[in-house]
């Protein structure tokens, strides 16, 4: 059975409860578990005489803290109100951690299971910094999805394909998705990038079609958009329930570069999409 990890921020703002929404549907599409992995804020206390005269910093941290527990309860029961109805198997797992931590936490969870769903929106930075660390760090396939709105039933699929490792890698993490698809559209992007096999749509499709995966090839034009705007309008103006794609990241001595596209939907999601590194 595949293992879906579940991670729910508490801090600053962290998840809503649609998180749990959106985990039971997609544990129900793939006939899998969750693993809830609730991360809540932890701080030293770093008080001393004249700091206190100013802030109590010992009752700040037992505030936060007890946010956390909060949130954690209500995320969690809210997560089994859902996934109870539909016969989904559920664990639970709470890490009290520096939210500076809570990527990598997530990411080393993460190798123990099938896939990792992250819920975003555009306000909160940690979720986006948890769902980087989760992509580059994990070695699993990241399900990343908006977290207002409802999903559908990754009925229509479209894969960014270039020819790639890292779009190869997502492509066979997303066939779990993509043989229950009833369309799978081959996306290539003119002008994006030059191919190292102008026969790569076409070898993919070859590919999927063998098995029995209903696939058809498509080239978008970039039209001026950056790459992430365009897979995301297109994907949205052809009714895609989700979109497939490599995740693009290198390290530039201390710091991490991440791709434009992936850069791009991280910031500012509007569609389901699995992204693999």
């Amino acid at each position: 059975m595949i293992r879906i990890l579940l991670p729910m921020i508490t801090y600053p703002d962290g998840n809503s409860a649609r998180i749990a929404t959106h985990a039971a549907n997609i544990a129900k599409t793939l006939n899998a578990r969750i693993d809830a992995f609730v991360l809540t804020a932890s701080f030293p206390n770093v008080s001393n005489a004249l700091g206190e005269l100013l802030v109590d910093i010992p009752a700040l941290l037992a505030e936060v803290r007890a946010q956390g527990r909060d949130r954690s309860r209500n995320l969690l029961e809210e997560l089994m109100a859902r996934t109870s109805k539909l016969g989904i198997a559920v664990t639970s797992e709470e890490v009290s951690c520096h939210p500076a931590m809570f990527g990598e936490k997530v990411a080393e969870r993460a190798r123990y299971a099938d896939l990792v769903v992250c819920a975003l929106n555009k306000q909160d930075e940690a979720l986006k910094d948890t769902a980087i660390a989760a992509v580059f760090g994990s070695g699993k396939p990241v399900l990343l999805v908006p977290e207002e709105g409802d999903l559908g039933e990754f009925s229509k699929v479209m894969i960014a394909w270039d020819g790639s490792r890292v779009a190869a890698r997502a492509v066979a993490d997303a066939i779990p998705f993509l043989v229950q698809a009833k369309q799978v559209v081959i996306a290539e992007v003119a002008d994006e990038k030059l191919l190292p096999d102008r026969k790569a749509s076409e070898r993919l499709l070859k590919y999927l079609t063998e098995r029995d995966v209903n696939a058809t090839t498509v080239t978008l034009d970039l039209a001026g958009r950056s790459i992430s705007e365009c897979l995301q309008s297109e994907a949205i103006a052809l009714h895609i329930e989700l979109l497939v794609m490599g995740g693009f990241g290198h390290s530039r001595i201390r710091d991490f570069i991440i791709g434009g596209a992936t850069k791009g939907i991280i910031a500012d999601i509007q569609i389901p999409t699995l992204m693999s590194h």
